[in-house]
């Protein structure tokens, strides 16, 4: 899943969150959308070192990296 979309769905928890009015729902609710922007940083930071190992010049021995 891109981070796109694990962004999304925590907007979603959010925007649900506010329309409880039950504080402990809202916490967990909330709870919900951190561990969504969690993994949407952490999913980016994945593919971010998997691009610049796939763009990676030449290593010091003349021959190119492998993309993983």
């Amino acid at each position: 899943m891109e981070p796109d979309r694990y962004q999304k769905k925590a907007m979603e928890c959010i925007l649900a969150a506010g329309r409880l009015t039950d504080p402990g729902e809202r916490l967990e609710l909330l709870g919900v959308a951190q561990q969504f922007i969690l993994l949407a940083a952490h999913v980016s930071g994945r593919l971010d070192r998997k691009n610049s190992r796939q763009h990676a010049g030449p290593q010091p021995d003349g021959t190119r990296q492998e993309a993983s």
